[in-house]
């Protein structure tokens, strides 16, 4: 009796129209901070949907080229730009297009998490330095120099404005 009602749910509960599985199909487009993975899966679920609710429909479309070309349209123009000699070619499959995809949004992931880090180090407050600091071992006349202050009298040489015959100031 259970199968019996399970079955009949299946059949006349969970109503999806062909349209509505078109229109998802059709407008899908990957969102922002959604993976190419996931948007390559939800366009494949569609495809799913529409094979087995709709058999003689869906037989009178080329999944793979319909899923190629939604799937390029669908993408985020920062991962879809690079990649248009991939798509231009028609010997690449859909799979490979998928790949690669998914490879440029990696590398550009990696590009945004090294961006960040930069801008970490950057923007690091003062005093605070990025790394610890080193001892400097310096011999005892050296310290000596580095720390001596210069003062006024030492930068200034009476003497040597009075031998160039210069006039004393009024």
């Amino acid at each position: 009796m259970f199968d019996m009602i399970s079955a009949l749910d299946d059949a006349f509960l969970n109503l999806t129209s062909l349209e509505s599985i078109k229109r998802e199909f059709y407008q899908s487009r990957m969102r922002q901070g959604e993976s190419v993975t996931n948007f390559w899966t939800r366009l494949g679920s569609c495809l799913g949907q529409w094979s087995c609710r709709y058999p003689q429909e869906y037989a009178s479309i080329d999944p793979e080229k319909e899923r190629r070309v939604m799937f390029w349209e669908g993408l985020l123009t920062e991962v879809r730009n690079p990649l248009g000699y991939l798509y231009d070619d028609p010997t690449v499959s859909c799979q490979t297009l998928f790949r690669k995809a998914r490879e440029q949004q990696e590398l550009m992931q990696a590009e945004r998490k090294r961006c960040e880090a930069y801008r970490q180090n950057i923007a690091r407050p003062a005093g605070k330095p990025q790394y610890p600091a080193r001892r400097f071992d310096a011999k005892p006349s050296m310290q000596k120099l580095m720390t001596k202050r210069s003062t006024p009298e030492e930068t200034v040489d009476p003497e040597a404005s009075e031998d160039e015959g210069s006039d004393p100031p009024p």
